[in-house]
């Protein structure tokens, strides 16, 4: 129906001309396609692009419509800040490899003192018979350029870094091939810790900043100056703003004089007062306290004061 409404592809408003009818259009595409002869393989790509059937609510949301094309339109101008963060990981992992190559790894047999004694079998944790292996205890190391960059990945999403590289790298001995011994090389954190600060919070600072900054100039925002801000902003205030009702004050002595009571800032002040000192009074007791009579009284009082409080603006509010 959209197609007929608006064209197909050439017209001015053609349906096709929204990026968000175009996912559409291969959704409905892997749908009809569940109706072919069973393939396991295509099955499974349907199930996936199945998933993809959620972004329909974005061009249904006019916010998150917004959102997500200001994000697809920042992409190119964000090539610049991605291609320095890539240096950056560049930078430390030749760093990394000339300074942890070989030096991440150790032996199973923790007892031994270096690579030559890593031989033969030992009894382990579990108490179970295995031989010593000089290897890497992990995936994350050094000892090559594309495994320095993984390692550098791995780094940069702060997921537990503090075992896998802070304390392995603190723990590297003088000698090649020994076993680490702990505490033994601190300067090593520094590595990790620059490397943490430049990537987790100048990096992701600076990708949040532009955005907010394309965000504003994509929406105009950026383009308008101090006055026609500050009209704006006032603008959006007064609209925000609904006038304030009028306190319809009851008719009668005593609902009148209840009403202008519980409504002075003298009953305000001394209801504060009361329910500070029953905060001091709380949180001065303990779960073991014992019961005593004068405990129990000064509860008593301050529920007959709360209750005395609701009475009064029973009587004196509009119901």
């Amino acid at each position: 129906m959209k197609s007929i409404a608006y064209g197909f592809l050439f017209a001015p408003e053609a349906y096709l001309g929204d990026p968000f009818n175009f996912i559409d259009v291969i959704n409905i595409i892997f749908q009809g396609l569940r109706y072919l002869p069973y393939n396991y393989k295509a099955a499974t790509t349907i199930n996936i692009m199945n998933g993809v059937r959620v972004t329909r609510f974005i061009p249904r949301i006019f916010g998150l419509k917004l959102l997500v094309g200001t994000l697809l339109r920042t992409i190119p101008s964000m090539i610049s800040i991605f291609s320095f963060t890539l240096v950056i990981f560049f930078i430390f992992a030749t760093i990394g490899v000339q300074q942890f190559r070989s030096k991440f790894a150790s032996c199973t047999d923790t007892n031994v003192m270096n690579r030559a004694e890593c031989i033969g079998f030992y009894w382990n944790n579990v108490g179970l018979l295995s031989p010593r292996v000089w290897m890497n205890q992990s995936l994350l190391h050094f000892d090559s350029f594309g495994a320095a960059m993984l390692s550098l990945f791995v780094c940069s999403t702060t997921d537990n870094w503090l075992n896998y590289f802070l304390h392995t790298s603190m723990d590297i001995p003088t000698t090649l091939y020994d076993n680490p011994k702990r505490n033994h090389s601190p300067w090593n954190a520094l590595f990790f810790c620059v490397f943490i600060v430049l990537v987790t919070w100048l990096v992701m600072r600076m990708l949040v900043g532009f955005f907010i900054d394309q965000f504003g100039v994509i929406s105009g925002s950026k383009l308008l100056t101090e006055r026609q801000r500050l009209w704006r902003d006032m603008n959006r205030i007064i609209q925000s703003l609904t006038p304030k009702q009028t306190p319809n004050v009851p008719q009668g002595s005593i609902r009148g004089k209840c009403y202008k009571f519980v409504h002075s800032r003298k009953f305000e002040s001394v209801m504060v007062l009361i329910l500070l000192g029953n905060f001091v009074y709380t949180a001065t007791q303990s779960y073991d306290a014992p019961r005593t009579h004068g405990k129990d009284s000064l509860e008593t009082i301050f529920v007959l004061i709360y209750l005395i409080e609701v009475i009064l603006k029973l009587v004196g509010n509009e119901v």
